[in-house]
């Protein structure tokens, strides 16, 4: 489909009929490969990236997956439609910053992308809302074994799949949940969190790791906004009064030594503990002062229909007390949907692209958005 029908269409993820959406705002799964006659993308010359990216689109068109989605060449679209993409969860940071041919295969839900000469030479993944990562996986696992019927991928009967990333060698996969964990937050019971999976890391060497999605801000050619927390390459886990709107990404951080389906499981498991902890936290804290509660929600629904100027960072917090909202039915003309759908396009390239906003006037753009989303009358 065309750039602008994309725009049109609501990716799958923003989609609240899913298991624990109230806590889970999208599962991923990613797969990095690469191809053993030619060095990793950053090490390519563009005449080497063009063989790389006529081979995938070779082998697409050989299994008709053309025909159930469309290939974006990165160099022939504009800025801020790559930023699009971004925003998406389409395409990674590294993709966006990469120069030459890339670019990346969407299919027409939205689900599933293949991305070309990357960090890596092909990245596979699979977007699905709320706590989902076995069917994430079991989406990506299928187009793995068709993609290696037609290609072949560099692979050491030792170390497993070889990719730019040691923290992918091994499978090649990562797998993460995006969750909303605003009680954990409050009672300063996250950070006890990430301590312990650190300290089982050690243990173990592998593991799972809960990061703040801010630390990884992709880089825009347009503008200085954050975009929606995304791609985790070399982040650190931060004080969590810093933390975009309660957002925290629970990924594995090793996948040497383990498979697939155990990575998934484990990502999975320590999702449904902090997901249960939340829950818990949430009870206390309604206990303790049910009428906080209600008036954070309120007043953000006030400052909503009423706010000329928002930037994105607020706007991120103003929609974490409104799913709040949502779980403890204090507002039952909200919908969690309705969160999701804002989340995405409050975005930097959704505004220029949806409601044709200027860079300059993007917060005014966004406060406009919200108004007619939460107007009171």
């Amino acid at each position: 489909m065309p750039l602008d029908l994309l725009l049109e269409q609501e990716p799958y993820w923003v989609s609240s009929n899913a298991p624990e959406a109230d806590l889970v705002v999208r599962s991923q799964c990613s797969l990095a490969r690469n191809f053993p006659d030619y060095p990793f993308p950053s090490q390519c010359t563009e005449s080497e990236k063009q063989v790389l990216e006529d081979r995938v689109l070779s082998a697409l068109d050989s299994l008709n997956l053309l025909s159930a989605g469309v290939y974006y060449s990165l160099p022939e679209l504009k800025p801020v439609e790559r930023l699009l993409l971004a925003e998406r969860q389409l395409i990674t940071q590294s993709l966006l910053e990469s120069h030459g041919p890339r670019g990346v295969y969407v299919s027409n839900d939205q689900r599933f992308c293949i991305m070309v000469n990357g960090a890596d030479h092909v990245c596979l993944r699979a977007l699905l809302p709320g706590l989902q990562l076995e069917e994430a996986w079991a989406q990506l696992n299928l187009a793995d074994d068709t993609l290696n019927g037609v290609l072949d991928f560099a692979y050491d009967t030792q170390r497993g799949y070889l990719t730019a990333h040691f923290d992918a060698l091994g499978t090649g996969l990562k797998a993460s949940a995006l969750m909303h964990l605003p009680a954990l937050e409050a009672a300063n019971a996250l950070s006890v969190w990430a301590a312990k999976l650190a300290r089982k890391n050690q243990q173990e060497l592998h593991g799972v790791d809960l990061h703040m999605p801010g630390d990884s801000e992709i880089k825009q050619e347009l503008l200085n906004e954050s975009c929606m927390p995304g791609e985790m390459e070399g982040a650190v886990l931060c004080d969590p009064a810093e933390s975009a709107g309660h957002l925290r990404l629970l990924v594995n951080s090793a996948s040497l030594g383990r498979q697939e389906a155990e990575i998934v499981f484990q990502v999975r498991h320590v999702a449904q503990q902090l997901a249960e902890a939340e829950r818990k936290a949430r009870n206390q804290l309604s206990q303790e002062n049910e009428l906080a509660f209600q008036d954070r929600v309120g007043r953000v629904r006030g400052m909503a229909s009423r706010a000329y100027l928002l930037d994105y960072a607020e706007a991120v917090r103003w929609l974490s007390a409104m799913r709040l909202g949502v779980e403890r039915k204090l507002d039952n003309s909200l919908s969690m949907e309705r969160i999701n759908r804002l989340l995405l396009t409050a975005q930097p390239a959704h505004l220029m692209l949806m409601r044709e906003a200027a860079s300059e006037s993007l917060s005014a753009a966004r406060a406009t958005l919200f108004r007619e989303a939460f107007d009171l009358k």
